[in-house]
């Protein structure tokens, strides 16, 4: 036995308050907000000194090393914080220099001092409102100026959910440019036939299915770990998580393919666990259902076969008795709920599997003639939850890892934790394989957030896994139910701090995140749905842009003036009839600064033009410019038709 003195044990985390502020000036120059939320954590611990203990000398050195390790954590993503190239591999040194400390610590550890929360009924349903309640309020607080506008994605699956409401066509697959299956859109179909159509509206979706996958997190929580704690911590960090929110604000559909991957999830390894057939129907049900979301599912059903083969490895005499029979009904139940997307991607193969052909990574394999691009995917996404993520601005905060720092700390750790501990392996092969639709795409779109938007349920699994296993380390230094929960509360409440502030406060000051959501269209559609009543508008095609500029543009002002304003485009040579001038003002002609044939010809033709110019709110630069030419200004021609250009 140690006897094991508590002041120590403070001692040594107020010595690293003062090292982190020492580092933080010397390198950084400044106080950065996030240092004192790491303070608040480590002062949580100083009701540890409260009385000296006696420890048996393993348990004594386990504690020591899983310290040790997460010291090497926290001090590799210190140095992942700079973003410096040349100091990366110092960080990749340390997460490999903690991991043996972890395995040293496991060696000589077991489960002696498993913590076990205990919590009223009444309390966790009120705890548990409260977070759906956050969540709420997160996706829906000022989501008319965040994002900053209409993304061309969403714009295109609005047009799609207003094609499904002028037809009568029931498809379960929308080919065309969108080429995903259908759910998604007869969703929001239901939404525009009763609250009418607009973008917040389209957006509906993704915020009913993000608050829901809260919930379901919470279940499938409490089924993996038996604790009302850890499923109410898991569920309050998916609610604040900034990648969560992203994705839960725009109309694409990821969200709600996680949603269902989650309840399958939770029904699955019920399935599993307690090999109760109710749940094996409901997992092969809701695996089938999943398959009308997105591409994401596809990957839970390869998860399934390598789970279960695995689990046949194992003991194939067991695995037949007690497995096999459920993992046929589970896989016979998806066929069934899916059929109809089964028989169309064997009727349509080409158009089924198009998207998937354009941005698989072997189409680089093939270029490059080598397995490279490969190996420059996997190195790209492993990076992206600590050191730099998604470049596209309408997915992330532009470079920033998907997780915060304290999250990305706690990610690492349950990543090492779950290889370690037998009963957390499988949510490291389920990790692996939802990182799949990253690593298998084209290295010009690696790393994407929404691509791997699947793994962020496990992702939060890891955080969980190694908050439980720093509370039963702090159980072990006899810190009672009070202590535990002050801790919890300090991470819980420094990590949501963190996402808050960098989605709704740096979020919408980034340069990338307005610019990635079509300043120019988005102007423009605004511009023509509050002055078409006065002016008929004409639009230029922006045909000097960048190639796809004008596709964007069109669907954009497509959807944003549905049912609500007209214009044309303009072409080299437009007529505008006196019928088209009736009770307006004039005309307002939408250029482009590189329109320079268009702007010389109006200027030319109409000298008593009035002008406006949109500029860019961050570099000053004009978006677009607007011609005003009165009604009694413009030229008539023999057959008295209003002729713009002659």
């Amino acid at each position: 036995m140690i006897n094991f003195k508590k002041k120590y044990f403070v001692s040594f985390f107020l010595s690293l308050i003062i090292i982190f502020s020492i580092v933080d000036i010397l390198f950084k120059n400044f106080y950065n907000y996030k240092l004192y939320l790491f303070y608040f954590i480590f002062l949580s611990l100083i009701p540890y000194q409260e009385i000296d203990i006696k420890i048996k000398q393993k348990v004594f050195f386990s504690i020591i090393f899983f310290f040790i390790f997460m010291l090497f954590l926290i001090a590799a993503q210190y140095i992942f914080s700079f973003r410096e190239s040349q100091l990366m591999i110092y960080g990749i040194l340390f997460v490999f220099l903690g991991l043996v400390f972890l395995i040293i610590s496991f060696n000589k550890n077991g489960n002696e001092y498993e913590y076990v929360f205990k919590i009223s009924f009444p309390t966790e349903v009120l705890l548990l409102t409260c977070i759906i309640i956050l969540g709420i309020f997160l996706r829906l607080y000022n989501l008319k100026n965040i994002p900053s506008g209409i993304w061309f994605d969403e714009a295109q699956n609005g047009l799609e959910v207003i094609n499904i409401l002028n037809n009568d066509e029931i498809t379960v697959f929308i080919p065309r440019f969108t080429q995903m299956p259908a759910m998604f859109f007869y969703l929001s179909a239901f939404l525009f036939k009763v609250f009418g159509i607009n973008i917040f509206i389209l957006r509906a979706v993704s915020i009913i299915t993000g608050v829901l996958c809260i919930v379901a997190f919470y279940f499938l929580l409490k089924h993996i770990f038996r604790d009302s704690i850890y499923a109410l911590s898991g569920a309050f960090l998916i609610s604040v998580s900034r990648w969560h929110i992203t994705f839960s604000r725009l109309a694409f559909l990821g969200m709600l393919s996680v949603l269902l991957i989650i309840v399958f999830f939770y029904f699955y390894f019920k399935t599993i666990d307690e090999k109760r057939k109710d749940c094996t129907l409901y997992s092969g049900f809701t695996l089938g259902l999943s398959l009308y979301s997105f591409t994401i599912p596809y990957f839970a059903v390869i998860f399934i076969f390598f789970h279960n083969f695995i689990i046949f490895l194992k003991n194939p005499l067991i695995y037949i008795k007690k497995n096999l029979n459920n993992f046929f009904i589970i896989i016979l139940m998806c066929v069934i709920t899916a059929f109809p997307l089964i028989f169309y991607a064997f009727k349509n193969f080409n158009d089924f599997t198009a998207r998937a052909r354009d941005v698989s990574i072997l189409n680089d394999i093939k270029a490059e003639k080598s397995i490279k691009p490969l190996f420059i995917n996997i190195y790209r996404y492993f990076l992206t939850f600590n050191w730099a993520g998604d470049y596209n601005g309408r997915h992330n905060l532009y470079k920033k890892p998907l997780l915060d720092e304290i999250s990305g700390i706690l990610f690492m750790a349950g990543f090492f934790i779950s290889i370690l501990k037998i009963n957390y392996r499988r949510y490291f092969l389920l990790f692996l394989i939802m990182l799949l639709p990253g690593i298998l795409t084209i290295n010009i779109e690696a790393p994407q957030a929404y691509r791997i938007i699947g793994a962020c349920p496990v992702v939060y699994v890891f955080v969980v896994i190694a908050l439980k296993e720093i509370v039963n380390i702090l159980s072990a230094l006899k810190g009672n139910k009070v202590y535990l929960n002050i801790f919890l509360i300090a991470i819980l409440f420094s990590v949501s701090i963190i996402n808050i502030h960098q989605y709704f406060i740096l979020y919408p000051k980034e340069k990338s995140a307005y610019m990635d959501f079509s300043p120019e269209a988005n102007g423009i559609g605004k511009f023509i749905n509050e002055n078409y009543k006065d002016y008929y508008i004409l639009v230029s095609k922006a045909q000097n842009m960048y190639g796809f500029y004008f596709w964007e543009q069109r669907q954009i002002l497509q959807f944003m003036t549905y049912n609500r304003s007209k214009f044309d485009y303009m072409e080299d040579y437009n007529k505008i009839t006196i019928d088209k001038l009736a009770e307006k003002k004039g005309i307002a002609i939408v250029v482009r600064p590189s329109d320079k044939n268009y702007i010389e010809r109006i200027e030319n033709e109409y000298p008593d033009f009035k002008k406006k110019e949109f500029i860019n709110n961050f570099n000053g630069e004009t978006l677009f410019i607007v011609y005003f030419i009165d009604s009694d200004k413009i030229r008539k021609s023999k057959n008295a038709e209003f002729i713009i250009y002659k």
